[in-house]
């Protein structure tokens, strides 16, 4: 069973996700935020990787395809929380590039919801 919770708060998807992201959970993770933002209509992704160990090219593919998918929806991705490792690979991937990162989920989720939510 995957480490996997989905948490809607106004119109953002929180991702959070606990062990490895690799090749044996990637399209799971993919679909499951599908699903999800398709039943709650949600337009932004916050992906909290606080409790993620280590992410794979096929983890970073996967983070790729739903900042495509949300920019194609007018919507926002965020990541937060990522450890020294994680970081690491995200920032020499090239996807901090694309998405904002915070170390905070409350910072990450002010930027893409503004200050009303919290």
């Amino acid at each position: 069973m995957m480490n996997l919770q989905l948490e809607k708060v106004g119109q953002t998807l929180i991702v959070r996700y606990e062990g490895e992201i690799d090749m044996s959970v990637s399209n799971s993770i993919k679909e499951a935020i599908e699903r999800e933002m398709e039943k709650e209509r949600a337009k932004n992704l916050l992906f909290n990787l606080s409790k993620v160990d280590f992410i794979d090219s096929s983890g970073l593919g996967m983070l790729l395809g739903r900042y495509k998918y949300v920019v194609n929806v007018g919507g926002k991705i965020t990541l937060t929380g990522a450890n020294e490792v994680v970081d690491r690979l995200l920032d020499m991937s090239g996807l901090y590039g694309l998405m904002k990162h915070y170390r905070k989920e409350k910072l990450a989720l002010r930027a893409l919801e503004g200050d009303g939510v919290l």
